[in-house]
């Protein structure tokens, strides 16, 4: 369609609904007018004869009828050469004629487009415009013709970018009649919005997650997806797959309930992980699933609760999956495989090497028929399949597959991160370093996506921010920002990968504020008395800094004090597992001298002070209770505390302690008890995290009431291993394997204490005894084993939440 600029004239304006309905003449005589015809007293005459021409006839550009000028409006000829006269001579000006059908200009038809009566009517060379037509300026204001004239109704136009109603551009939103296109004042709508029930996003129906009146909402096809559980499948016999309708924010095994729908009994979750788009959640159970049972899975969801069936099936071989691999050269591999029943399930666990009834097929002899284990030499290969029997039934079979070999080689660089430990963790990168003590360190893989020792390379591409060593990764900070550093990973004197990272580097992190939860501290001299002050620390990045915390008692100036006065006590301790929270204790007694102090606290540049007034205490008017900790630590030999009761005057001033009258008894923790006003915490019964309430009270008044937190600072023991392929000796041991493999990490680092543990004892789990015997010797042949627990030389135990999996090749 063709796009014009509207023309307002004023002899357009002039056109409006007038009509003539006279016939059009099928031609006119005026060829050769001039010579046969002449005027004669007022009267078109033949030139001959001096008869009046009879009928009509055009002479000199005027239009005669019976032999006097045509009066009124009449139209001559056809086709495109239609005249229209008035009183005679060629009509001036705009008209139509024939119910709007046709339009002259000064008598002929008008050439082009153009609109008439105030726009309701569109023509195209003096005639009615035919079918669809997107007149005026696109961008504009243009209209919308169908037969020439303004189209009635709703309709789409120039590819669909426009939307018209009787014509012109539609008001406000518009959807098309499927109600999957919006139109907002007429054009593709811009932008996301409701109308409506359904939500857009430009002009489409919206899908994905949106931010919308404060909150992300999750949209598909338009609409709001409701928070629902779309399916259970089992994953393998120990997991299964739950999938979500959208992203859920969080959950723990706790919104769960799995029971057999036959029997009623629960089958009970061990974990839950969410995926990493939150729209799914892996559910992992302590048991392994009943065959063709169906469990029935109780989720809940806020405050609904969402239950769908988990159907198990056969849980027999149906398939087995094996692809071409390529594996270590001269190195014991077992053939990797999947096996699945009729329902996909993986098995796989229930049919491992050594199974009965599974066999690995091959014309080499470089393959176990018994054990799947292969040893290739470098460049060799062979084909080997895996089929599953019952007897001498068939159950399942993999096609045939390549087996291929070659020398690890470190190829890729797999992660990165900077860090202060000779242990860097890869699976949580880092790439911020706040001073000096730093290192870059990389991870490598073989090309067979094995993870492998590699010799790595570090230039950084702005030595003005910051210096990278070479060979040991060392930052050394110059400056602060950004900087580009260019890891190389080198084989054999060549580059055979690289990567360049970013690091942010900030200045060292340092004491930027001290701040205590109160300004000043009223005690009394005349007997004991104690208050406890929070104070907090944070770092120039406004996060909590732990630091030396120093404390200076001066006077009320914050001058230094005289020799002959008896200051109030003040002791600064740290938070257990609180970074940058420590309590500050003010005690006084009946040889503190009373005035006005003040304490200062100082970390690095940086210190904050509050005052201290200390009197004789008024007449007792009150109780208050005191010695109740915030926090028990399990790393303490004792774990108990009694709380103390005191008289106290209007000010609140300890006035004596009293003996007596005190109840004290605890709440919401089973595992800590009062006996005798004491309170004690039962080591085997709590756990770090836990919170209970003390509460004091003098007949029925309560005269405190705190929660105590249960923390364990106690030096944490874990450990990670160098490698996950163990290789021994027959009669050898597998403990001995795991000490030249392990290396221990105290809170998280090595030091010279952690070098020197070595694995006293091991809980594992071996697919295959006859291999890896359960006291751990070992036998000839290659097996899975997979550790849940180390016991130390130094007898500490470190669990494995997931146990570590290993692969035990044992030689003679």
């Amino acid at each position: 369609m063709k796009n014009y600029k509207l023309i307002k004239t004023a002899a357009a304006v002039a056109l409006g609904a007038s009509v003539i309905t006279a016939a059009l003449v099928p031609g006119s005589t005026s060829a050769f007018a001039a010579s046969k015809y002449k005027v004669s007293k007022g009267k078109l005459v033949n030139a001959k004869t001096g008869k009046v021409v009879k009928g009509y006839v055009v002479y000199n550009s005027k239009l005669y009828y019976n032999g006097k000028l045509k009066t009124g409006y009449k139209t001559v000829g056809t086709g495109k050469s239609i005249k229209l006269y008035y009183n005679g001579s060629l009509k001036k000006g705009y008209k139509t004629v024939k119910e709007n059908k046709l339009l002259f200009y000064n008598g002929s038809l008008k050439k082009g487009y153009k609109t008439a009566g105030n726009g309701e009517r569109l023509y195209k060379d003096g005639y009615l415009d035919k079918g669809y037509e997107v007149y005026g300026d696109v961008e504009n204001n243009p209209s919308l013709y169908y037969n020439g004239y303004l189209k009635s109704g709703y309709k789409t136009a120039n590819n669909a970018t426009l939307m018209f109603y009787n014509g012109k551009l539609s008001k406000g939103y518009k959807t098309d009649k499927n109600g999957t296109v919006l139109y907002n004042e007429g054009r593709l709508n811009k932008g996301f919005v409701k109308v409506e029930d359904k939500f857009y996003n430009d002009a489409e129906l919206a899908n994905g997650t949106f931010e919308y009146e404060g909150k992300k909402i999750e949209v598909k096809d338009g609409m709001v997806v409701s928070l629902n559980v779309e399916s259970v499948k089992a994953i393998d016999t120990t997991s299964a797959k739950v999938s979500f309708s959208k992203a859920i924010d969080s959950l723990d095994k706790s919104a769960f309930e799995v029971v057999n729908k036959a029997t009623g009994e629960k089958h009970v979750v061990k974990a839950v992980t969410l995926s990493e788009d939150k729209k799914s959640a892996t559910l992992e159970f302590y048991n392994a699933f009943a065959a063709n049972t169906t469990y029935t899975v109780n989720t809940k969801i806020g405050e609904d609760n969402v239950t769908n069936d988990l159907v198990i099936g056969s849980l027999k071989p149906s398939s087995v999956e094996v692809a071409n691999q390529t594996v270590q050269a001269d190195t014991n591999t077992v053939l990797d495989y999947k096996v699945k029943d009729e329902s996909g399930v993986d098995i796989t666990a229930s049919y491992q090497p050594g199974t009965t009834g599974v066999s690995f097929e091959s014309a080499s002899t470089a393959i176990n028929k018994t054990t799947g284990v292969i040893n290739l030499a470098k460049g060799s290969s062979i084909k080997a399949k895996v089929v599953i029997k019952d007897a001498d039934k068939v159950l399942a079979e993999s096609s045939e597959v390549t087996i291929s070999a070659q020398e690890a080689v470190a190829s890729t660089i797999s992660a990165w991160t900077v860090t202060t430990s000779v242990t860097p963790d890869f699976s949580k990168p880092a790439s911020t370093i706040y001073g000096s003590g730093y290192s870059l360190k990389a991870q490598a893989k073989d090309q067979l996506g094995n993870v492998i020792a590699g010799n790595f390379t570090y230039e950084s591409q702005n030595n003005g921010v910051a210096v990278v060593d070479k060979t040991t990764g060392t930052i050394t900070p110059m400056g602060t920002g950004v900087v580009p550093v260019k890891i190389s990973l080198v084989n054999d004197g060549k580059v055979v990968d690289t990567k360049t990272v970013e690091i942010k580097v900030n200045a060292a992190k340092a004491v930027d504020s001290i701040k205590a939860e109160k300004s000043s501290v009223l005690l009394s001299n005349t007997s004991a008395d104690s208050q406890d002050l929070a104070v907090l620390v944070k770092d120039q990045y406004g996060n909590a800094f732990s630091t030396e915390l120093n404390k200076e008692v001066l006077d009320k100036d914050g001058k230094a004090l005289a020799k002959d006065v008896n200051v109030p006590t003040v002791k600064v301790e740290s938070v257990a597992e609180k970074t940058g929270e420590y309590t500050v204790n003010i005690a006084t007694d009946n040889t503190t001298t009373a005035g006005t102090y003040t304490v200062k606290l100082v970390a690095g540049e940086k210190s904050a002070t509050f005052k201290v007034t200390v009197k004789p205490s008024g007449e007792a008017t009150s109780y208050v209770a005191k010695e109740i900790p915030t926090t028990v630590d399990l790393k303490e030999a004792s774990l108990s505390f009694s709380p103390k009761l005191y008289t106290s005057d209007a000010e609140g001033l300890t006035v004596k302690e009293v003996t007596s009258d005190a109840a004290v008894s605890v709440s919401d923790n089973e595992g800590v008890t009062v006996s005798g006003g004491t309170v004690t915490v039962n080591k085997e019964k709590v756990k770090a995290g836990d919170t209970f309430t003390v509460v004091v009270k003098v007949g029925l008044n309560t005269v405190a009431s705190k929660v105590v937190t249960i923390v364990d600072t106690t030096s944490k023991y874990t450990a990670d291993f160098k490698g996950y392929t163990l290789t021994g000796e027959i009669k050898g041991n597998l403990t001995n394997l795991l000490s030249n493999n392990v290396r221990v990490l105290i809170d998280g680092k090595e030091t010279d204490a952690s070098k020197i543990l070595n694995v006293k004892s091991t809980k594992f789990v071996a697919t295959d005894s006859t291999v890896v015997k359960n006291d751990g010797e070992l036998a000839e042949g290659t097996a899975t084993v997979y550790v849940q627990e180390i016991t130390l030389s130094n007898d500490k135990v470190v669990t494995f939440n997931t146990p570590v999996k290993f692969t035990v090749n044992v030689t003679k």
